[in-house]
Parts: structure tokens; C-alpha cells; sequence
């Protein structure tokens, strides 16, 4: 794509490529699902699955359940 943007435009082809690339990659980076920047902040705060998972291990272990000593 920057390839062809630049022999349309005029342009130096190695300029236009990176800028084509590093806009494709913050357009990726912004809206990637897992570890965008947008999905980031919309899932701030909240507890992920392992943070669930391991604190319900801890809470239904047996020997937390029952006192030492029995």
C-alpha cells in the first residue's frame, strides 16, 4: 500500500512505506480485542478469569475450611 501510494503521490517510496505501516499498526494497536488501547480501558478494573479462577481455589480449598487441629 505505500508502495503504491507513493509512486501516485510523488513521494519517496521508503518514507511512505513506514508511515503507511506505522499507521496500519495504531489502527491495529487501538482496536486489537485483547490488548488494544480501547479494550484496555473498557476492561479497567474488572477481574480477568485467572483473578477468578484463583481466588475461588483459595476460597474452596479444604484446608482453609477447616479449622487446624480437627
Amino acid at each position: 500500500v505505500g508502495l503504491f501510494v507513493s509512486y501516485h503521490a510523488g513521494l519517496a517510496a521508503g518514507g511512505t512505506i513506514v508511515l503507511v505501516a506505522t499507521g496500519l499498526f495504531g489502527v491495529i494497536w487501538l482496536f486489537a480485542p485483547t490488548h488494544g488501547f480501547i479494550a484496555s480501558r473498557a476492561w479497567a478494573g474488572r477481574p480477568t478469569l485467572q483473578t477468578e479462577a484463583a481466588s475461588r481455589v483459595v476460597f474452596e480449598s479444604p484446608e482453609i475450611r477447616t479449622p487446624p487441629g480437627r
